[in-house]
């Protein structure tokens, strides 16, 4: 299994600003981001976000990339993750 995990930041301004080619002041904070991976047995790719604000969400993932998954969360949400 591998584990990685990279600090949380903030925008202390101009969050938005760096879309426009602005600058931005981020900064790190102590909450951390951590993701595990192992390999399966099979093709598939399979997330799982428990400590997500949605509620058991949930992906499980075969085949090409052209495909969009299989997720069991609302339409916009996948939409809005994938975009």
């Amino acid at each position: 299994m591998t584990v990685c995990d990279a600090p949380g930041k903030v925008y202390l301004f101009g969050e938005h600003a760096v879309v426009y080619g602005e600058p931005a002041v981020p900064a790190a904070i102590e909450r951390r981001a951590t993701v595990s991976a192992e390999p399966r047995d099979d093709d598939h790719v399979r997330v799982e976000a428990e400590d997500l604000s949605l509620d058991g969400f949930t992906v499980e993932y075969a085949g090409g990339t052209d495909d969009r998954p299989d997720v069991d969360v609302p339409t916009p949400l996948v939409e809005a993750a994938m975009g």
